[in-house]
């Protein structure tokens, strides 16, 4: 007999198979549709980083974003067991360079924060600050500053590969079906409930929709357009074959990074344009701009080879935090997008919230902040004249690299 799906989720991103899996795991049949194969978009382009955001900035998301870490080691525990894959979940830590006075004077605040917390990884302080002696000794390698440098232990790191190909073999052996070379042009609904999506001359009756395709999200129709619009932002990335292992873990420097990948293997990410469109082409300003920092950060990279480049397209909201929930003006039709640079790190969160919102009516989380809704970019704010106006905005915290 056909497959009959009660659920379809579009996207087989990270975000997109946790999802599935979960749901799969509450008894309900499950189609998965990806337009490209079988590891597409944003995902496979991440560096396996999981950074947690600073300690100094609180909201409702960042709140969630830090619960979803705290999942991280029992879910990739459950995720190695279910799939037979080694995710290959570590504590790697990273050492943050301190350039300036100010940011030393702020790195302080931070270790305060949390050692008032208690917060312990393997009996050391969650955060560290180290002097410029300290430093050297943790990355021989790296340059040091007089105002030393601030150590993570919480940095975590998963191999992508292994994650993504994980909740695939998992998914599949509980019965999610994966459909590649599959693109969704847009989302049947009649009568405000959703009756299924639409696939070239293809259209797959369903009762149930979970709109899981990142920078895609808002080309799938109106509704999701208005309630979860989302933008491309252009991430490039290096890989270098290194003679030697050169660091320990992740190394940042003047907002990018240079990551350990096993002992002859050394990542280096990334930009941030955020006016790439869907343009995933590796440029040479980009990656002169990636290599000029971190070879300044770690000088032994400048003679190593270049083995790989790539850009990928990472999801934005406008407010830069995730859509998470249902979509107003449509029963049956869930959104789980625009995680930007916290994809990986959300993804244990975001499962379970979509399993049991679909599986049970509401979730244990308060999502309230996330839910699909209208917004204006963050970087905007209304003058006393009515007019907007340009003020800061930083991302929403460290996040996945």
């Amino acid at each position: 007999m056909e497959h009959q799906p009660d659920v379809i989720v579009i996207g087989a991103g990270v975000i997109g198979l946790c999802s599935a899996w979960r749901l799969a795991q509450q008894g309900l049949k499950v189609t998965v549709l990806e337009q490209d194969e079988p590891i597409p978009g944003a995902s496979v382009n991440s560096l396996g980083v999981l950074a947690y955001p600073t300690p100094l900035r609180q909201s409702p998301f960042l709140s969630l974003h830090r619960e979803s870490l705290g999942m991280f080691p029992q879910f990739a525990q459950e995720l190695t067991e279910a799939s037979g894959i080694d995710v290959q979940f570590t504590r790697c830590g990273s050492m943050e360079i301190i350039p300036t006075e100010p940011q030393r004077e702020q790195a302080e605040k931070e270790v305060k924060v949390v050692n008032a917390q208690r917060l312990k990884v393997d009996g050391r302080p969650a955060l560290e600050l180290l002097s410029t002696r300290e430093a050297k000794q943790v990355e021989r390698e790296a340059i040091t500053t007089e105002f030393g440098a601030l150590y993570s232990n919480l940095t975590a790191q998963v191999s992508v590969d292994n994650l993504l190909h994980a909740l695939r073999a998992a998914g599949e052996k509980i019965g999610v079906v994966y459909r590649n070379g599959c693109r969704a042009q847009h989302i049947a609904i009649g009568r405000e409930k959703v009756k299924g999506v639409a696939c070239g001359s293809e259209t797959m009756l369903c009762p149930r929709v979970v709109a899981c395709t990142g920078a895609w999200t808002s080309q799938l129709g109106p509704l999701l357009k208005r309630n979860a619009y989302v933008e491309p932002v252009r991430g490039q990335a290096i890989l270098l074959e290194t003679p030697r292992r050169l660091l320990q873990g992740v190394l940042k420097w003047k907002k990018k990074y240079v990551i350990a990948l096993g002992e002859n293997l050394a990542a280096l990410g990334s930009t941030t344009e955020k006016d790439s469109g869907f343009d995933i082409s590796a440029t040479p300003q980009g990656l002169l701009e990636i290599l000029t920092i971190t070879t300044e950060a770690l000088p032994a990279l400048a003679s190593c080879a270049v083995k790989r480049v790539w850009a990928g397209l990472r999801p934005a909201a406008l407010d830069s935090k995730p859509y998470l929930g249902p979509v107003p003006g449509a029963e049956g039709l869930y959104v789980a997008a625009g995680h930007y640079k916290v994809g990986f790190g959300f993804a244990p969160l975001t499962g379970e919230v979509i399993a049991q919102l679909i599986a049970e009516g509401d979730c244990a989380h308060d999502i309230s902040a996330l839910l699909p809704r209208l917004c204006e970019p963050v970087n905007k704010k209304k003058r006393k004249d009515g007019q907007a106006s340009e003020s800061p905005a930083g991302d929403a915290g460290n996040g996945d690299l």
